[in-house]
């Protein structure tokens, strides 16, 4: 079973971060590998042992990943990622625009890749990844992300209406309709459309169907006991043939032989799932 901890952010960064995730060093040193699925959301990710591998399916290559990276929101199963066992991590998965607002970036070309966290904040989150290492404590680690974010939220900007569509989609785990969203924000389609590349990073349908995507995974790893065909009446789909057409799309593979959690590899050289 995959451990890891989720943590709050401070209360001045919860309408910017939804949480931060620690995964903990393991004792062994095997190699994981974990499926990286398509996502609404942005995270930020620091490496504080080793680093991890990707396989990415579009190059057929597999690369080595800075230490702190961004990962930005996901379209469908673009890469698969390998870590070693005794590594831990730590993540910030952000709220819908919450790190364009801090960081002044827009998302669009962040959109189905990961990238070096120095060449879009700054040398100074290498700096923190070093702070981070060598703290003795989780708690020490989440106050000196706290601090770090802190800095950016005078000059954050203002919240947008398609950040608040995008929080009703999620809310709503995928089934908010675009058409509702885009007459509630008070934007012709054309313009929300466009504001909503680029601080999503995606269009918003993809959004939608990535949320929903990630509310019946979620729903699964809590209820491994669920059948995929209750999984997919919880998460709104309208049959069971839209679910695994939409999955395969979203995550690579069917919903029957798609790994829930991070398995054992048994070298870093990925192999594209059958």
């Amino acid at each position: 079973m995959e451990l890891f901890h989720s943590i709050a952010p401070s209360p001045t960064l919860q309408e910017f971060v939804s949480e931060y995730i620690l995964r903990p060093a393991r004792r062994d040193h095997q190699v994981m590998v974990r499926a990286v699925t398509a996502s609404p959301t942005v995270l930020l990710v620091f490496n504080l042992d080793e680093q991890s591998e990707a396989y990415e399916y579009l190059t057929g290559r597999t690369r080595l990943l800075p230490r702190v990276f961004i990962v930005g929101p996901q379209t469908g199963r673009r890469a698969d990622v390998f870590t070693r066992g005794a590594g831990m991590n730590v993540l910030v998965r952000f709220q819908p625009a919450g790190f364009h607002r801090l960081f002044h970036a827009s998302i669009e070309g962040l959109a189905d890749t990961a990238v070096d966290a120095c060449d879009v904040i700054g040398r100074e989150v290498a700096s923190l990844a070093g702070r981070l290492a060598a703290a003795a404590t989780p708690d020490r680690r989440i106050s000196l992300i706290d601090a770090f974010l802190e800095t950016r939220v005078a000059a954050a900007r203002p919240r947008h209406a398609v950040a608040e569509a995008a929080a009703g989609i999620l809310h709503a785990h995928g089934s908010l309709r675009v058409s509702d969203a885009i007459g509630a924000s008070g934007l012709s389609a054309r313009q929300f459309e466009r504001a909503f590349r680029d601080q999503m990073g995606v269009t918003p349908k993809l959004f939608a169907r990535a949320a929903r995507l990630d509310f019946a995974l979620q729903l699964k790893r809590v209820n491994p006991t669920h059948t995929w065909t209750r999984v997919s009446q919880e998460a709104g789909y309208f049959d069971q043939t839209h679910f695994v057409k939409d999955f395969k799309a979203l995550a690579g593979e069917t919903p029957s032989s798609f790994p829930l959690v991070e398995r054992e590899a048994p070298t870093l050289a990925a192999r594209r799932p059958a």
